[in-house]
């Protein structure tokens, strides 16, 4: 596994005021406090190290975190400021880096606003062999964010350490992503859009959901399994279909 950290000095209006201190905070420390299996970390994400690290290790599983903003992914220059690269060529450079090598990329779980097209560009880019874990909600709270990436990895580290699997190709990528979703849950956060609620003109402080992740693959997009998506429409928890078709998901772009 091959973990990136994209937070590079932001303006403002790009960075929504934050920055993903407590997504790094958090996985640093998830990753250190687990049993050991092969992981390395690249703090530094320019396009250069992206392209170094996935050609020099070529993972299995990559997780990525970063600020998104409309099509587009953020990430460092060498000077630590930051430039916007769209979705197409961060899937075409994940794509690249495993043409004509006999490893595979098992999983790819992007910690970003707004990235189910991504997620689906990255799952065509590998002709559909590869298992994309994004947030299909325009807006997530990092520190939220962050607690369904430690479920997530914990459920791997478990997987690889229980004798139940070898290898990170045998992994049971959608036990991964439950046992994300429980954490996340567990810590107290609800699914659902915050940009509903701030369109709405509900104050930061006043809305009770935090972003809603999915799964994509086979061409279909899996949400978190029998949970209720509050929205401020109704005021309701709806129940959240758990499986929806891609033609049918509206993207809206931040």
């Amino acid at each position: 596994m091959v973990a990136f950290y994209s937070n590079p000095r932001l303006p403002a209006r790009v960075a929504g005021g934050k920055q993903l201190n407590a997504l790094t905070r958090e996985m640093r420390f998830v990753i250190h406090s687990m049993n050991p299996f092969d992981y390395h970390i690249e703090p530094a994400t320019t396009e250069d190290n992206i392209k170094d690290a996935l050609r020099r290790l070529r993972p299995s599983i990559v997780v990525f975190s970063a600020h998104s903003a409309g099509n587009h992914l953020i990430i460092e220059n060498d000077d630590g400021s930051h430039r916007r690269i769209t979705a197409d060529t961060f899937a075409t450079m994940l794509s690249d880096s495993y043409h004509g090598s006999k490893r595979t990329l098992l999983c790819v779980v992007i910690l970003a606003c707004d990235t189910s097209r991504l997620g689906q560009m990255i799952f065509d880019a590998f002709d559909g062999e590869c298992v994309v874990i994004c947030w299909k909600s325009v807006l997530v709270h990092d520190t939220a964010a962050a607690k369904f990436a430690m479920g997530f990895l914990q459920n791997v580290t478990d997987q690889l350490n229980d004798g139940t699997t070898e290898s990170t190709i045998e992994l049971d990528v959608h036990a991964a992503f439950d046992a994300a979703c429980r954490a996340y849950k567990d810590a107290g956060y609800s699914f659902g859009d915050p940009k509903e609620w701030v369109d709405g003109g509900y104050e930061p402080r006043d809305i009770p959901v935090y972003g809603t992740p999915a799964l994509i693959e086979h061409g279909t997009m899996v949400l978190p399994r029998n949970v209720r998506t509050l929205h401020p429409a109704s005021g309701e928890e709806l129940l959240a279909s758990q499986v929806a078709n891609m033609s049918l998901v509206h993207h809206r772009t931040w």
